[in-house]
Order: structure tokens, then sequence, then C-alpha cells
């Protein structure tokens, strides 16, 4: 009862004057009208990028940057990067039929360094992911090519090893046959071999007695018939199983050979009719060089054969390289193919996308800062104020030796600030309804939020009041305090680029857990659940500034009496 009646007599005092009122409702829909606007003329469209082209030749597709200045020099485009005129300054160079692009960044300006330079590294990755992917395109063409090389030429070499081994067999049954026509050969030399004797006793026989020449002739002739009878089927073996040069030279020896045993029969035939000695002499010089061309036949008969072994012992060479060399050409294929196969699975393509899905406004985004910073202000110097009026009015020290606890003073204080202050919360929450369609499903969070954080800087202001009873001192220190809190905020730096010490202090800060949970309320439409953390800081910073806001009025009211 004695809070409601403290509570209804500073009501009382507020309401004669409006200007709360006036600051209380239309200044926050003035500061979210112009923030609106100011936001709403935000467009990339007005960053001026200042070009300094040394024969580079470098085609810009910039998407929303349409505004290029070109210079001379680099000195000169820095010069206007104070003033605005340009915001980014790019030298173009030819290294080595390459494009060199060096990137002036204005990093007196933050914001704009950090705009500007993540639209030109956009652009300037996507015209460097279209090369890279036309590029890999025609690397693929080209290994597809080689490919198809490499596969025609193992096809080749294939053909080439069935034609060696239609070659082999050719020359296995050309082998066999010589092998064969060899022995029969040898069957004929032996046979001469064994008439040779013969001939020899012959020759003895004329040169001791020409009795037993007669009987003797008559054998040769018999021994000289068979022989032409085996050089016949000897020749016609060889015609059938011999080329036609290898058999024309075979069979022009043993034409020779069968005309001199011809000679040697006629010669013999002369012998008979003259018996002269001299005609008998060359018949036996004749039978030495028939024994010289059967042995020269056999000897390119036994060569011919070796041959025949060194050409099949060159084609399994050659057989064996072919296949060595398909090995490999196969294991190059293999490895054409895995590239291929790696350029393609290689290929990366980036598009950047909005993790979110909200109200496409930029004032919507930057509406609870707007919020933070409203009730911050308002809170604090509200506060403030009104514990300064009391503090320095004459009736304050009848509430030193009135018997009402101090508490109930604090409580009706307090009330009478929030109520203020819950008023320009419920403003802030309409403007927010009407321009950015807020869910109503999440007013609770939005309210509850908005006044435990209100009501610790209510307790901090409160705190000042009584501590500080110089209405100019008191007003700068909360200053001050609202100075700190915004430097550890987000507004000068993002905090998650800050070490763990400061970090902590940031977390801290009620305005900063204030931006952050109407952040959380309004454009990600979180729970009650995932704002429990932030809600239980700020109940336990809400009691702590309870304590020390009583903790100053028992200090005030100890110094004044």
């Amino acid at each position: 009862m004695k809070v409601f009646s403290i509570l209804v007599k500073n009501i009382r005092n507020v309401s004669r004057n409006k200007g709360y009122f006036v600051v209380l409702f239309l200044f926050p829909a003035l500061l979210i009208l112009f923030a609106s606007i100011m936001f709403s003329s935000f467009s990339l469209e007005n960053v001026g990028i200042g070009v300094v082209d040394h024969g580079g030749g470098y085609e810009f597709n910039v998407e929303k940057i349409s505004r290029f200045i070109n210079y001379n020099d680099i000195e000169g485009c820095l010069d206007d990067l104070p003033s605005g005129i340009v915001n980014l300054c790019i030298v173009i160079d030819k290294i080595n039929q390459s494009t060199h692009l060096e990137v002036y960044l204005d990093n007196s300006n933050r914001y704009v360094q950090s705009y500007t330079k993540e639209t030109f590294l956009e652009a300037s990755l996507n015209n460097q992911l279209q090369d890279v992917g036309e590029s890999s395109e025609l690397i693929s063409e080209r290994l597809s090519l080689y490919s198809l090389s490499i596969s025609n030429a193992r096809s080749e070499l294939v053909n080439i090893g069935s034609e060696l081994d239609e070659q082999e067999k050719l020359l296995v049954d050309y082998k066999k046959n010589l092998t064969r026509l060899r022995e029969d050969f040898d069957e004929a030399y032996f046979a001469f071999k064994e008439v040779e004797p013969q001939i020899r006793v012959i020759q003895e026989q004329l040169n001791g007695s020409d009795n037993s020449l007669e009987s003797d002739i008559s054998s040769f002739r018999q021994r000289k018939n068979y022989l032409v009878s085996q050089i016949e089927v000897l020749k016609v073996m060889l015609a059938v199983q011999l080329p036609l040069a290898q058999y024309q030279e075979f069979d022009d020896l043993l034409t020779s050979i069968v005309d001199d045993l011809e000679n040697i029969d006629r010669n013999l035939q002369n012998i008979e009719s003259v018996m002269a000695g001299n005609e008998i002499e060359d018949v036996v010089n004749s039978f030495d060089g028939i024994v010289v061309k059967i042995e020269n036949i056999r000897t390119l008969l036994y060569q011919a054969d070796e041959d025949i072994d060194n050409s099949i012992s060159k084609i399994q060479e050659s057989k064996l390289k072919i296949q060595e060399f398909d090995l490999a050409l196969e294991e190059a294929e293999r490895d054409l193919t895995g590239l291929m196969g790696e350029i393609k699975d290689g290929d990366t393509s980036i598009s950047f996308k909005n993790s979110f899905e909200f109200f496409d406004d930029p004032t919507f985004l930057i509406f609870p800062l707007l919020i933070s910073l409203i009730i911050t202000l308002s809170s604090l110097v509200l506060s403030n104020l009104f514990i300064l009026r009391q503090v320095n009015k004459p009736s304050y020290f009848r509430e030193i030796i009135t018997p009402t606890s101090q508490i109930s003073f604090i409580f009706a204080d307090y009330i009478i600030n929030l109520f203020f202050i819950s008023i320009q919360i419920v403003v802030l929450f309409l403007i927010g309804l009407t321009w950015f369609e807020f869910p109503l499903h999440s007013f609770y969070l939005f309210f509850l939020v908005c006044f435990v954080v209100s009501s610790i800087f209510i307790f901090i202001g409160m705190s000042f009041g009584y501590l500080i009873e110089s209405q100019n001192l008191s007003m700068l220190t909360t200053v001050f305090l609202t100075m700190l809190m915004l430097i550890f905020s987000d507004l000068l730096i993002y905090s998650d680029l800050t070490g763990k010490f400061v970090k902590f202090f940031i977390d801290l800060n009620p305005f900063v857990i204030l931006h952050s949970s109407l952040k959380n309320v309004i454009v990600f439409n979180k729970d009650f659940f995932y704002l429990v953390p932030s809600l239980i800081v700020l109940f336990v910073m809400y009691v702590i500034s309870f304590l020390v806001t009583y903790l100053s009025r028992a200090i005030n009211f100890a110094r004044l009496e």
C-alpha cells in the first residue's frame, strides 16, 4: 500500500512535464524512420572503383557496381579515397602473359572495406572459377583424345601381335617341312656316300686293271640310275616345300649333278668304246666336283634350318616387347582415365546463398539494434534524471525520517521508471508489428527480454543518481557507462574476432545480451528454451543491480544523516 501511494505521487509529479511523453512516443518513431531512410539508401551501386590500367586489359564483371573511374597513376586514385569519390583502387598490370591486380582498400573505413572486399572477391572468384572450369574442360577433352589415341595404339599392337603369331606359325610349319626335306636329302646324301667308296674303287680298278672296267661301269650305271631317280624325287619334294628362289638354287645344283652323272655315263660309254685312259681320268675328276656340290647343298639346307630358328626367336622376342609395350600403354591409359575422373570430380563451383530467410529489408535487420540503443539510453538517462530530481528536492529529507522502508521507495521509483519505459517498449513493438510484421507468437519473449534488461539499466541509473548528487557529474557518468557498453559490443568490432578475455566481458554486457536476444526473437524466431541461458544471466544481473541500488540509497541516506 505504501509502495502504491509513493507510486501515485511520483506519477503525479512526472505527469506535470509533458516532454516525457514526447520523448517516449515521438522520438523512437523518428529514430526508426530516419534509420529506415538511411539503410534503404544503402546500395553497392554507390561504391566507386578507381582503375589504373597499365596495359592489363582486364574486363570487370562485378554485379551491382557500375561506377568505375579511370586514373593515370595510383597516387591520384589514393588521394580521392578519403573524400569518398572512390572506395577502391585497382592497378592492372601484365606480368609474364598473365594479368596481375593490385587492390588498394580504404582501411580507414572498415565497413566500406569489408563490403567492397567481399563484393570484389566474390566477383573475382567467380571469374577465376569460370576460367578454371573452361580450362578443365579443355584439358579433359585433350585427355580424352590422348586416351583414344592410346586405345587405338593398343588395338594396332594387338593386330600386330596377331600377325606375328601367324608369321610364327608359318615359320614353324616351314621349319617342319624343311626338316623333313633335310632328312630326305640326308638319306640321298648318305646313299651317295655309300656309292662314293665304290666309285673310288672303280677309280682304283680303272687305274689297275681294264678287265673289270666293264662290270664296274655297269655297276656304276646302276648306282647312277638310282641316284638320278632319287634326285628326281628330291626335286619334286623341293618344288613343293621350298620357296621358288631356294628351289631354283637347289634345282640348278641337282640338275648339274644329274648332268654331271650323265656326262660321266657318256664318258664311260666313250671309255667302253675307246677305252682311252685320259677320258677315264676326266670322269674321275668330275666325280670330285659332284661331291663338292652335294656337300654345298647339305650345308645350305642346314643353314636355312638355322635361319628359320633365328627368325622364330626374333618373332618371339618381338611379341614379348609388344606385350610389355601394351602393358605400359594400358597403365598409361588407366592413369589418364583416373586423371580425367579426378578432373571431373575436382570441378569446383561456388554459389553464395543466404543462410536464413526473413523479411528482406535492411531496417528489419538493424531494428533489434535500434531497440537496444533506445531502451539502453532511455532507461539509464530517464532513471538517473528521475532520481536526481528526487534527491535534490527538499521533500527528499522527509523520506529519511519517515518510517517507510527504503525498499518501498526503491520499488516505487523503479516501477515509475519501468512504467514509462514499458510505454516506449510497447510503442517499439507496435512499430515493428506495423512495419515488419512481427511474429505474434513470440511477443511474450520480446517483452520479457526488454523488461528484464530495462530493469537492469533502471537500477544502474538509479544507483548513479543516489551515489552522485551532482546532476552534471551523474549525467556524465551515465553517458560514460553508456559509451563503455557500446564500445564493448559489436558496434566497433565484431566480438567473435576478439580474444577470450575480452569476449567474456562483452558477453556479460547487458546491451549485447539485449541485442542478441532481440535478434534471436525477431529475426530468427527462436523459442523460449533457446533464450534460457541468456535469461538466467539477465536475472542474476537483475538481482545484483537491485542490491547495488539498495546499497547506493543506503549510502546516500547515511551521507545525509
